[in-house]
């Protein structure tokens, strides 16, 4: 893991070498600075997926897609489905035979029989699309 004040050493021109634009080095040291300050925000052992998503989302930079890419890829959390990304919800247009692209209402109705294991579910939904370049 990246330790917030060694992010926060790294100048902004070495970012930019990597690729980084003015805005995603802004957010970075923006959520950064966020764990250095508040030392409650880097233990999230006790709080569930929702405040864990609500405490990330009052970071600027920090939107839903992200929080939920933490949640499963960071903290490994297994009942999380990140209903704004768009190739689950392709994937749920494929799965289910749709005509169009569904809403989250439907994809969270549908979802609830693959709970707890809806990171599981996620990957499988992803997988249904990967290399799809059909919109």
């Amino acid at each position: 893991y990246l330790i917030p004040n060694k992010v926060l050493e790294v100048s902004n021109d070495n970012l930019k070498v990597i690729g980084l634009s003015k805005q995603k080095i802004l957010y970075i040291k923006n959520l950064a600075h966020t764990f250095v300050e508040d030392n409650n925000f880097s233990d999230f052992s006790d709080f569930s997926d929702l405040q864990i998503k609500d405490k990330l989302i009052k970071v600027k930079g920090i939107g839903p897609w992200t929080a939920d890419m933490f949640l499963m890829f960071t903290l490994k959390r297994q009942d999380v489905i990140p209903f704004s990304d768009l190739g689950i919800r392709k994937g749920f247009k494929r799965l289910y035979n749709l005509p169009v692209i569904p809403d989250q209402v439907f994809m969270s109705e549908k979802s609830k029989i693959w709970s707890p294991f809806r990171t599981l579910a996620s990957l499988y939904l992803w997988r249904l699309v990967d290399d799809e370049f059909n919109w």
